[in-house]
């Protein structure tokens, strides 16, 4: 799909609508029903057993009828399903250089409802010169057009192209992106908690490195300052507004991995600071694969944003704070908060999120407005391993 084109209607085949029709047939009759007879739906639907059987083909794939022979056709229990939509920027799979978000994606599909929803993945393309994906994925589209579509899970998507998916009556759940109701982790608390420890023991002086664009490095830097110690360097690049192929060609893994070598002459020299914060995941990978080999490593202490489900810390025997983002928990709230938007019926994403945090009463999460949207922030605690 044209990047720059936020909707374009898809050539519908007729055995595509004929499959359409049936559906809609086969949730209004509804779960252990019969539909007509074969002969009924060909006269019915003025179609030939040769389009009636290629439609109906494609629905018992999917589960939602079945051939019973010299009996009929039945509608399934999976004609009740809700259908999820988990739509993610390609560029965080192609050029992310960390298995994190393909852990998320793993973790989503695999931990699916499959009693009361199935789950399709859908890849959405940016723009070469920079930023998120404005246009819906055609098959995204097509799939809205059949009504198969009745909630979504966005990574990393451009507000246009939600707001497309909620004019089609869609209800959306965001990370790391743009629109509807955008769940968001405590990068920045969990960085300020640790400053506060390491002020409380005496550092005085910090670095700030891995974040991905300029407004996330001074917001990144205000809160290590407003805990009590000084940024006196900054390493970052405007990461976020980078194409597709020249994130694939320089990934952010890799600059994680230059700017190691690059500190390894910085804590030789009178601007070393008693502590480095990685603030992005990836990022911290990159750093930590070289870091973990250098001779001057025990010299600093670190304040790293990642993942233990990526073991990235295995063999790692210095004291390390770690910002952490459970994995397989984020990838559950994430589910659980579109199957509220579609089950819930909550009157507002203020009641939403109470009923996400009902059931997740380990997690703390705050919901405040933002413009239209609502956003609602995890608050995980950081922590030191030792």
């Amino acid at each position: 799909m044209d990047a720059g084109l936020v909707t374009r209607r898809t050539r519908e085949t007729k055995s595509d609508r004929v499959s359409r029709d049936l559906e809609i047939m086969a949730r209004e009759l509804g779960a252990g029903e019969r539909l007509p007879s074969v002969r009924a739906l060909c006269q019915k639907l003025e179609i030939s057993l040769a389009t009636l059987n290629t439609a109906m083909r494609g629905l018992e794939a999917r589960g939602v009828i079945e051939r019973r022979h010299g009996s009929g056709i039945y509608v399934t229990d999976r004609v009740l399903l809700k259908r999820i939509a988990v739509v993610i920027n390609s560029a965080f799979l192609m050029s992310g250089g960390s298995p994190v978000w393909g852990m998320i994606l793993g973790e989503m599909m695999s931990r699916m409802p499959t009693d009361k929803v199935e789950g399709g993945l859908f890849f959405a393309i940016a723009p070469q010169e920079g930023g998120l994906p404005i246009g819906l994925p055609t098959d995204l589209v097509y799939a809205i057009e059949q009504g198969r579509v009745d909630g979504a899970i966005v990574i990393g998507m451009h507000l246009d192209a939600v707001k497309e998916l909620e004019a089609q009556r869609v209800p959306v759940v965001s990370f790391s992106g743009s629109g509807g109701w955008i769940i968001r982790i405590n990068v920045l608390e969990m960085a300020s908690q640790l400053a506060a420890v390491f002020a409380a023991e005496g550092k005085k002086t910090a670095m700030v490195s891995g974040c991905t664009g300029q407004e996330f490095l001074k917001m990144s830097v205000d809160a290590i300052e407003k805990s009590g110690l000084e940024v006196t360097g900054k390493y970052s690049g405007d990461w976020s507004g980078r194409g597709l192929v020249e994130r694939m060609s320089h990934p952010f893994f890799h600059y994680g991995q230059d700017f190691a070598t690059h500190f390894e002459t910085i804590v030789q020299g009178p601007d070393r600071p008693d502590v480095l914060f990685l603030m992005d995941d990836v990022f911290a990978n990159g750093f930590m694969m070289v870091w973990r080999n250098a001779e001057f490593r025990d010299c600093v202490q670190l304040a790293c944003h990642s993942n233990q489900e990526m073991r990235l810390y295995r063999g790692w025997e210095g004291r390390l704070g770690l910002m952490e983002v459970e994995v397989a928990t984020l990838s559950q709230v994430l589910i659980d908060a579109a199957m509220v938007l579609m089950f819930d019926r909550a009157s507002d994403r203020i009641e939403a999120t109470q009923i996400l945090q009902a059931m997740h009463p380990e997690i703390t999460m705050q919901s405040e407005p933002e413009g239209n949207n609502m956003v609602t922030t995890i608050r995980w605690n950081a922590h030191f391993l030792s």
